[in-house]
């Protein structure tokens, strides 16, 4: 047994395909990284990895993976990377995860995750990408995103998210991409975004140079594209 490997890279071995094994996380307590992405996987993703404690980055993305994003995962608070991306999970966005307070990248998109978003993310202050485009989202933006003042990517594209973007974004001084088109959002989009398009006086420089809404829903003289 391997009780004390700290990465396993097994990335892009197709022959390797099938499911993970229900106990996966029990023996290996001392994994670092971990690389299960584009494997054909298939099954679910176990709660087992939720005892993996040390874990600081863990790719499961382009599998085959269905089933819900294991709350158990809310325990790995040392994890900075999680992409669960390109996969067939469901359910809800685990609460849980607003308690990851290291993480700098979370990528969900392209599921079937359902429900609200939740609350709780605006807690990943450290949080510096945010993908949960193409998923089946509803409900309304949370005003605590606006604490996410490290984000500089936030794509919420292709959901049936609901009311408007809130005025409080103007707070994402790092963003340089802001994605809600496909959605069902209304509204204006807020001056204190529009202002973070024209300035070049963002935090390290940086601006937004992306910028996109369902115009004909969303008023949006400042947006950088339309759909």
């Amino acid at each position: 047994k391997c009780t004390r490997l700290r990465e396993l890279r097994l990335r892009s071995n197709l022959q390797l395909g099938g499911t993970i094994p229900p106990s996966y996380g029990d023996g290996l307590v001392d994994l670092v990284v971990l690389y299960l992405d584009r494997m054909a996987l298939s099954g679910t993703i176990p709660t087992s990895f939720g005892k993996l404690t040390k874990l600081q980055d863990l790719q499961l993305y382009e599998n085959n993976l269905g089933g819900p994003v294991p709350t158990e995962l809310g325990n790995l608070g040392e994890l900075q990377w999680l992409y669960l991306d390109s996969n067939y999970l469901n359910g809800s966005v685990p609460v849980e995860l607003g308690e990851l307070r290291k993480l700098r990248f979370l990528y969900l998109s392209e599921n079937g995750l359902v429900g609200s978003l939740p609350q709780q993310l605006g807690q990943l202050t450290m949080l510096e990408m945010l993908r949960l485009h193409k998923n089946d989202l509803t409900g309304t933006i949370p005003q605590q995103f606006s604490q996410l003042e490290k984000l500089t990517v936030l794509e919420l594209s292709n959901n049936y998210l609901t009311g408007t973007v809130p005025n409080s974004f103007g707070t994402l001084a790092r963003a340089v991409e802001l994605e809600f088109h496909d959605n069902r959002l209304t509204g204006d989009m807020p001056q204190e975004i529009c202002e973070l398009v024209t300035t070049n006086g963002g935090a390290d420089g940086l601006f937004l140079v992306r910028l996109i809404a369902d115009c004909e829903e969303v008023s949006c003289s400042c947006c950088t594209s339309c759909t």
